[in-house]
């Protein structure tokens, strides 16, 4: 129930994890990761930088972000995550999933129905909405070079096959955390 008390809190999680951003990182540090990933992934990603940092609390608080439109930093905002992930997606499939989708809060929701509106050009997007049965399914797939570890990721939401993909490199085990 905490996500509901926090807006963005996903989103914040999200944004840290994948800015590799932890507690003992100072501000400088936070502020040079969230740059340097973001400049290295698109250097036209610039104007974006602002948007992010101030969704992550990084920096002054009374800067022209803080004066804003809240209307407007918040589509904005949106819109930064939207680009980042989309051009993420070039790189490498992604795959976001969110638990626990009753606890959302409502600006993280709004995000997702945003993203889900805007991603067609990504390479691979599967996404679903609060009240949707989720089904997601990763296996090993055989290659003929053992070296090479293939997966393939199949998911289902209200039992409608929405995607299937297939990637190499690392698998990322989901685990039920309610289950420990």
């Amino acid at each position: 129930s905490h996500g509901k008390a926090f807006a963005y809190f996903p989103l914040i999680e999200l944004l840290n994890n994948y800015f590799q951003i932890t507690a003992q990182d100072d501000e400088r540090r936070c502020r040079e990761k969230v740059m340097g990933k973001t400049l290295t992934l698109e250097r036209r990603f610039e104007d974006l930088v602002p948007y992010l940092l101030y969704l992550l609390g990084i920096g002054e608080r009374s800067s022209v972000l803080a004066e804003m439109d809240p209307q407007i930093r918040r589509d904005r905002t949106f819109d930064a995550i939207t680009q980042l992930l989309a051009r993420e997606s070039r790189n490498q499939p992604i795959l976001l999933l969110f638990e626990d989708l009753q606890w959302l809060d409502r600006e993280t929701e709004a995000f997702l129905a945003y993203l889900i509106d805007r991603v067609a050009s990504a390479r691979y997007f599967g996404a679903a909405l609060p009240g949707d049965r989720i089904d997601l399914v990763v296996t090993a797939v055989k290659t003929d070079d053992p070296a090479r570890r293939a997966y393939q990721a199949e998911s289902h939401v209200g039992g409608e096959r929405r995607a299937l993909v297939e990637f190499e490199g690392r698998a990322v085990v989901l685990e039920d955390l309610d289950s420990r």
